[in-house]
């Protein structure tokens, strides 16, 4: 299924865009993943190496672009 699909529900649906400075987490996340050689990585337990990066979400820390 994808987004446009999912969009068309019926439901109240709300997007909103995140610079990935503002999400460290899916940011380190997405990078991490896109080395992997599989199609979709499905995490049960948060990830030993991005405890820093929650952290810092967390306190609301921002980061500059590169």
């Amino acid at each position: 299924m994808e987004i446009r699909d999912l969009l068309r529900k019926n439901w109240n649906v709300q997007l909103q865009h995140i610079l990935r400075e503002g999400n460290m987490c899916v940011d380190h996340l997405a990078k991490k993943e896109a080395t992997q050689n599989q199609p979709l990585v499905i995490h049960h337990d948060t990830p030993h190496d991005i405890h820093i990066q929650l952290l810092a979400d967390a306190m609301g820390v921002e980061t500059l672009r590169e």
